[in-house]
């Protein structure tokens, strides 16, 4: 620091006051560098490990903290689910009827432009059903991608941990967003097993719907605990959505997601 008389003129004029720092710099070529500079020309050099002015924060290191701060965006996006693929298989467990199955999902995702895209969900599920009123619980975990519909570049990779409840998975989704506004994706994930049935028609459809963030009409938050695995041979199926089925006779209709051949996403293509 700069301090003390100085002389003026010959005579010994009154003393100069300490020197203001009036800005921090910390180097950006070495980082071991600190400079105190005051204007036009006065420098304190601060070698590392000696300690700075409390407070005191340099024009470039502001900056430098502003641009590689943290930064948190709410992001939405709708998935259309257009086609479903797969194998699965049917056991007894020890509290009922269980189905497994390994899906493949894919469709088209819009909202967020950071998760808009061809997106592919390829999942394991394990679910137990009930025959007689179409109740269904298990788990859902794998894998959501969204790739680039004209350079098929990945834009999100992320893992999907879910509780399948009737006709609602819930669960939650982590992975990373890609690209120069990416980062580490955090969201809630819902999808719908949606049925419409036209009785003038006989007819009815099932579909798929699926949502990443937002907020929705349903207040269900399942957990379960869950053991064991279904064993046996695993048979494919394959389908196209919207499905659409002719109604059977009153008489002969049973509860949703009844099926002997399946429940959840094989249900649909029963």
């Amino acid at each position: 620091m700069v301090c003390g008389p100085r002389p003026h003129g010959g005579r010994r004029g009154p003393p100069d006051q300490p020197a203001r720092l009036l800005h921090l710099l910390h180097s950006t070529v070495f980082s071991g560098l600190v400079f105190y500079i005051e204007p036009p020309s006065t420098f304190v050099f601060t070698p590392p490990g000696a300690k700075e002015k409390p407070g005191a924060l340099g024009v470039g290191a502001a900056a430098f903290a502003v641009q590689s701060g943290p930064k948190t965006d709410e992001v939405v996006a709708t998935l259309d689910f257009m086609r479903v693929e797969g194998k699965g298989r049917t056991c007894e467990g020890r509290d009922g009827t269980y189905d497994s199955a390994k899906v493949r999902a894919t469709g088209t995702s819009s909202g967020d432009p950071r998760l808009a895209g061809k997106f592919e969900v390829k999942i394991d599920v394990l679910d137990k059903f009930d025959e007689e009123t179409g109740a269904l619980l298990g788990t859902t975990q794998g894998k959501f991608i969204v790739r680039d519909p004209q350079t098929g570049k990945v834009k999100v990779d992320a893992r999907i941990l879910a509780v399948d409840k009737d006709e609602e998975i819930i669960g939650f989704v982590r992975g990373q967003a890609q690209g120069e506004d990416g980062g580490d994706l955090f969201g809630n994930l819902r999808i719908n097993f949606v049925e419409e049935i036209d009785e003038d028609a006989g007819t009815g459809t099932f579909d798929v719907e699926g949502q990443l963030g937002g907020t929705t009409v349903s207040r269900e938050m399942p957990a379960v605990i869950q053991s064991g695995q279904c064993k046996g041979r695993f048979e494919r199926f394959a389908f196209d959505l919207p499905q659409t089925f002719e109604l059977d006779p009153p008489q002969a209709r049973s509860a949703p997601n009844s099926a002997g051949d399946g429940s959840g996403w094989r249900g649909i293509g029963r």
